[in-house]
């Protein structure tokens, strides 16, 4: 599975359906940074026709490409708690391994930007701050190469709150290993 110091990218797809909205399939980006053995931060960005949704570790991922070249330098390491502080607002997670091929990963997001529009009626004029809790799944099925699938409880915060689901699936390329040659 995913080990500490790696760096992964992935693709899928999500069913997202929050109160007083449309519900919408979107295209999802991902990637996730291995902070420890047990510790992950992640980002995501989801586009669909009237909906973005990222976080502030999709303004980190050029950073954490300019991770992949660099040595242990003490400017690298610098770069990897920058990468840290920013994405650990947007979800930070703790795995717990079943086995060496799986593990399940509870998660916290407290910090997403998401841009939702359902026509002059929608609430909050279509801009919103959120926070999420959730679970996610993931099966190594080929060297550096998995699968995941989460779901998660997302709540908008702003007048009203009005929560939703999210689910999803998708690919995952271990683009960065400590681990795998």
């Amino acid at each position: 599975m995913v080990q500490k110091g790696d760096f992964t990218l992935g693709g899928g797809v999500d069913y997202i359906e929050f109160t007083s909205f449309q519900p919408r399939y979107v295209v999802s980006l991902n990637g996730e940074n291995r902070i420890g053995q047990h510790f992950t931060t992640f980002f995501v960005l989801d586009a669909a026709r009237d909906y973005l949704h990222f976080g502030p570790g999709t303004i980190f991922l050029p950073l954490g490409l300019l991770l992949l070249n660099s040595d242990e330098s003490s400017f690298g390491d610098f770069l990897s708690g920058l990468l840290f502080v920013g994405t650990s607002l947007e979800h930070i997670g703790y795995s717990l391994p079943m086995g060496h091929h799986a593990e399940i990963i509870p998660y916290v997001s407290m910090l997403r930007f998401r841009f939702m529009w359902d026509g002059p009626t929608t609430p909050g004029n279509g801009n919103y701050v959120s926070g999420s809790l959730g679970v996610k799944l993931q099966y190594l099925f080929k060297e550096r190469w998995y699968t995941s699938a989460h779901v998660e409880y997302s709540q908008l915060y702003y007048s009203g709150r009005p929560g939703g689901i999210e689910s999803g699936v998708s690919v995952n390329y271990i683009v960065k290993s400590n681990t795998v040659k």
